[in-house]
């Protein structure tokens, strides 16, 4: 058996020195590979520009990516825990901010302490309880118009929670107007 199988090589290899003989600018011949019962597959020639299915690259999405990289930074460089500290001060404020957030008895109205919500200079904080007016007087427009529009009918849970926070927003728009009218005086 031992000759059959010197006898198939030398023709796989003659074959393979024709195919090569023919090949055009880019193409190449993948050789002949033994299959796991002994016997050689034929030698294959490749187009220019084209990869056979066992050459290519596996997908891999950006987060594992990422995650490969920040596992291959962490095994050289050891400057990853001050890294680490310096990343957490950011959440350090947040959390401290929160912590001094009021919350009043009306669960629609969330009133942050004023050191967070000034602003560098009186005039960005003036825009800042503009904007939030702006939003809770389209707040009571739209629910007072659903209001409206629903006397003939049912209400849905969601238009029956509006109604509820509707005289939560117009005591926070009171509250903010006023908060308007002292910056604007000082």
């Amino acid at each position: 058996m031992a000759m059959a199988s010197s006898g198939q090589e030398e023709d796989v290899n003659q074959l393979a020195a024709e195919l090569s003989k023919t090949l055009k600018d880019g193409e190449r011949i993948l050789g002949p590979t033994r299959r796991p019962d002994g016997s050689l597959r034929k030698p294959i020639r490749i187009r220019a520009g084209y990869v056979p299915q066992d050459e290519v690259a596996k997908y891999q999405s950006k987060g594992a990516l990422a995650a490969l990289d920040k596992g291959k930074n962490s095994d050289k460089n050891e400057d990853s825990a001050e890294d680490a500290s310096q990343g957490s001060e950011p959440v350090d404020s947040v959390v401290s901010q929160m912590n001094g957030l009021a919350i009043s008895s009306n669960s629609a109205v969330v009133t942050p302490p004023l050191d967070v919500t000034e602003s560098s200079t009186p005039s960005d904080h003036i825009s800042d309880i503009d904007k939030r007016i702006r939003a809770l007087k389209k707040k009571i427009r739209l629910s007072e118009a659903q209001q409206q529009k629903t006397i003939q009918q049912e209400m849905k849970p969601e238009q029956m929670e509006k109604m509820t926070k509707l005289e939560g927003w117009r005591n926070e728009l009171k509250l903010l107007e006023d908060r308007k009218a002292e910056l604007l005086a000082s």
